[in-house]
């Protein structure tokens, strides 16, 4: 990580937070914070840049945590998943106003996911693909043809799901969110694992192949 960068993201939130709202400009979060544009402008293009990069700290914040867990190597695709969902709910509970100030619930409704997700979009697929892979490689999750290898961009849905609504969870502890991610994910890996459907189709597949080969 860049330490200009992340000084440039803490004060940025930092801002956010006493002000209760965004900067309208760079030259408004620059003199009020006391940097210079060019300092701003060498590291961000933008104030939406410099949001997107928050954002992408929240989604590699939660993988490293998730990863350091003692028990994480032997932990099934399922496991690995639930463990970084839970994971997630704190590293957000930790900024919770600075994204109630800055997202409203509609903005996780697809496809109006603002671009400020961009990166911590991209940031979770390449953490749920390599999951998924894991859980492929042992049969936890079903080979199907192409659509295996878009198990990851689909349960970016799930993320939708379960940020929006936490942000609105107002339950001791976050317990219902908690509840939320247990179903939503185990739901998707029942989705992905193995089905009559596939049985079935190993079967026809067999089949066919033994009438070819006599």
């Amino acid at each position: 990580m860049d330490p200009i960068k992340d000084n440039l993201q803490a004060t940025y939130v930092q801002h956010v937070l006493e002000n209760s709202k965004r900067p309208n400009s760079v030259h408004q979060f620059a003199k009020k914070t006391g940097i210079s544009e060019e300092v701003f402008y060498t590291h961000f293009p933008s104030l939406k840049a410099l949001e997107k990069y928050v954002w992408l700290g929240f989604v590699e914040e939660t993988v490293q945590r998730t990863k350091r867990e003692d028990v994480y190597a032997d932990y099934t695709a399922r496991e690995k998943m639930l463990s970084f969902f839970y994971t997630l709910q704190e590293v957000l509970k930790s900024n919770r106003s600075f994204i109630k100030l800055t997202l409203s619930v509609t903005d996780f409704l697809p496809p109006l996911v603002p671009s400020v997700l961009g990166d911590f979009r991209k940031g979770f697929i390449k953490y749920a693909n390599e999951v998924v892979k894991e859980g492929v490689d042992n049969k936890e999750i079903s080979r199907r043809l192409i659509l295996h290898s878009q198990y990851g961009k689909m349960m970016w849905n799930t993320v939708l799901l379960i940020v929006r609504f936490w942000v609105k969870d107002e339950s001791d502890n976050f317990e219902k969110t908690d509840t939320v991610i247990e179903k939503s994910v185990n739901l998707a890996f029942d989705l992905m694992g193995r089905t009559p459907v596939d049985s079935a189709f190993d079967l026809v597949k067999f089949l066919w192949s033994a009438r070819k080969a006599s």
